[in-house]
């Protein structure tokens, strides 16, 4: 148990103190039929590390395994805050929360109040699931919208292995974070959101 999140022996993650008035930065879109459609913010482009860091606690991809896949259709981003940072590209996957995780804190600005928060460590499935370094000159303009699909946007230069490819993720011991990171170099600026449409072959029970 760490101060502010602890990881219990049910995998669950459970927030407490100050933490558990962090502002949540994700969310499930209202949809019919076999589509899905799920967000997730990224506040503070700064806050990001060389390791992933979970987007959400709250919001996550369903437990499919066996005969069941998800297919991600397409990836959109969406920049709030003019992106800035030299040689920084971001990458945004998918992990989960192991059995035993280390914790480390992470300072970031959410709507002006600066928020102090434990993070858990992840195991992670795809690191570039979503997003493979994506450079800051992709989202360095106010308003700027990144469409990635099999037809549209640059899959063979940032676009996540995911993509248009069918999934099997792991049983349901493990809850499926969306995560982010950056390489090369860090971000000094920015904030972003980032909108992923996925179906599943089979019923989704989640």
């Amino acid at each position: 148990m760490v101060g502010g999140l602890w990881v219990n022996q049910d995998n669950m993650t459970l927030q407490y103190g100050t933490q558990k008035a962090l502002p949540e930065q994700g969310g499930d879109y209202l949809s019919y039929g076999e589509t899905r459609e799920i967000e997730v913010t990224i506040p503070d482009m700064t806050a990001l590390t060389t390791l992933p860091l979970i987007q959400s606690f709250t919001t996550f991809f369903p437990e499919v395994n066996g005969t069941q896949y998800i297919m991600v259709e397409e990836v959109k981003t969406y920049t709030d805050v003019a992106v800035t940072g030299t040689s920084a590209v971001l990458s945004v996957g998918l992990g989960y929360i192991g059995a035993s995780p280390t914790y480390s804190t992470v300072t970031q600005s959410i709507n002006g109040t600066t928020w102090v928060s434990t993070q858990p460590s992840v195991t992670a499935l795809s690191n570039t699931a979503f997003i493979n370094a994506m450079p800051t000159t992709a989202l360095a303009t106010l308003g700027s919208v990144n469409v990635l699909n099999l037809t549209a946007g640059s899959l063979s230069t940032y676009g996540g292995g995911y993509i248009g490819n069918a999934i099997t993720l792991p049983a349901a011991a493990h809850k499926s974070y969306v995560t982010a990171l950056y390489a090369t170099a860090a971000f000094t600026a920015g904030a972003i959101r980032v909108r992923i449409r996925y179906r599943a072959y089979n019923v989704i029970s989640q």
